[in-house]
């Protein structure tokens, strides 16, 4: 037998997620944000419409649904488990592939039989109820339901139904995208020269993974402290500033962007777009998830953000602009890490 002893008292129940054990598991869980929703309150008001008292009230423990995953976890772009539901259909996904939850409903036919009295009974039709099985979609099906998967992804966060105000003090709330979609058409000088990787001898010889930098050496990664140029150096004496150095050891990181200017010189050249959030909130909340379809192996993966950082406004008209790389994470036969950046994206905050 079980009961609240003290029912007075508050109690707050929460539980970690399925995500969350996993993370833990792996050693990657980091609290950052807390959100409260009140998907499992129930509201009542008395006949005067003053709401009741819900001291008494006794509610079941928290549960874990699918739907508290609102972030594709990925691992090398490979996505973890991840199911969605909502009015575009429930899919989920796995690895590289996607599966949809489809509806069957068993039918009963009765077979026609002749009786005693030569009369034909006719045949009935039984409905034994609905299952429902997965199908894993190949092809172009998974570029064809692109939409109503990431908008069944987006479904995730709204189900939660998070508990939230509008600000008072603007007129302007949420945001609306000047353009739904962009369409970047590379050819064969752009993005990328692709003339420059013809022999002599006429063969085309495209770059691979090994031609990129690894990782460790990579001006995008150069800004991270485990990723900065660490010579070895002695304890620093009585009166020095700093140790000695105790040899000689070539740089071989890639020059690091210290500025806009030297990051817009590296982009110089390449196609661009521009999307207006107008009207958009004060803060500027927005979520990005960048995902690759490919029609041809019918897969999906998760593309990779690496944060480059705030760079001051020329034109002073915000806190700054914030930069991102998206791409893929490669390792080469070597066993090194090769970031591809395929989107360099711009937030002016």
């Amino acid at each position: 037998m079980a009961g609240i002893l003290d029912s007075k008292t508050r109690i707050m129940d929460f539980i970690l997620t399925d995500e969350g054990r996993r993370q833990i598991r792996d050693g990657d869980l980091r609290i950052s944000f807390a959100s409260f929703s009140d998907l499992g309150t129930f509201y009542s008001e008395d006949s005067g419409g003053v709401a009741l008292d819900a001291g008494g009230r006794i509610y079941f423990e928290a549960s874990s649904r699918h739907q508290d995953r609102i972030v594709v976890e990925s691992q090398m772009g490979v996505i973890t488990n991840f199911a969605t539901s909502g009015d575009t259909g429930s899919y989920e996904l796995g690895g590289e592939q996607i599966s949809t939850i489809v509806d069957s409903t068993n039918i009963n036919n009765a077979e026609p039989m002749i009786s005693g009295s030569g009369y034909i009974e006719v045949p009935t039709t039984t409905y034994t109820g609905v299952s429902t099985y997965k199908k894993i979609l190949t092809g172009s099906q998974v570029v064809e339901q692109s939409d109503d998967i990431l908008t069944s992804i987006t479904q995730n966060f709204t189900d939660n139904q998070l508990i939230s105000k509008e600000d008072v003090f603007t007129y302007k709330q949420g945001f609306t995208l000047s353009d739904e979609n962009i369409v970047f058409r590379p050819t064969s000088s752009r993005p990328i020269d692709m003339t420059s990787y013809v022999g002599t001898d006429g063969s085309y010889r495209p770059p691979t993974a090994a031609s990129l930098d690894a990782i460790e050496f990579d001006q995008k990664f150069s800004h991270f402290p485990n990723f900065k140029f660490l010579p070895p150096i002695n304890s620093k004496s009585s009166g020095k500033l700093a140790g000695k150095p105790t040899g000689v050891y070539a740089n071989l990181n890639q020059p690091e962007i210290l500025t806009y200017e030297s990051l817009e010189e590296t982009l110089k050249g390449l196609e661009k777009h521009e999307i207006r959030f107008d009207p958009t909130s004060r803060d500027n909340n927005i979520m990005i998830q960048p995902f690759e379809f490919n029609s041809d192996t019918g897969t999906v993966r998760k593309l990779t953000i690496v944060d480059f950082g705030i760079f001051p406004n020329k034109r002073g008209t915000s806190s700054g602009v914030h930069v991102f790389f998206i791409g893929k994470m490669l390792r080469s036969k070597d066993g090194s890490l090769k970031f591809a950046n395929l989107f360099t994206l711009e937030l002016d905050v």
